[in-house]
């Protein structure tokens, strides 16, 4: 799946090619190139080369706290990020990716888990 054919969800976050990320956090190349690597963002492929970053999973010029841990439980970048922006019962009627920005990380490591033991 590609940024071009992607439910009603991910048109409500904004999309950031990798130099406007660069540019609004102020951080290198380098730098979002290692975070996405490493899991620690979520990189939505558009293309063969080039990927988009939610705006949303950043705060404070980082990434919001729990995602690399959340990203090893989904077999790909969209399926997470799909998770993310869907409101569950299980992080209160919110997005699991407001519960992070709220700092829940547990709770939404558990609710992952458990959404993906039905799955």
């Amino acid at each position: 799946m590609s940024v071009d054919d992607m439910s009603v969800h991910w048109a409500e976050s904004e999309l950031l090619g990798a130099g406007e990320v660069v540019q609004r956090l102020n951080i290198s190349r380098g730098t979002l190139d290692n975070w996405r690597k490493a899991k620690r963002v979520i990189a939505l492929r558009k293309g063969l080369r080039n990927y988009v970053y939610p705006l949303r999973q950043f705060e404070r010029l980082k990434p919001v706290e729990g995602l690399d841990r959340l990203a090893t439980l989904f077999s790909s970048t969209e399926e997470a990020w799909e998770w993310l922006v869907t409101p569950n019962r299980t992080t209160g009627g919110k997005a699991p990716i407001e519960k992070l920005r709220e700092g829940a990380v547990d709770v939404v490591i558990s609710a992952a888990e458990g959404a993906l033991d039905y799955a």
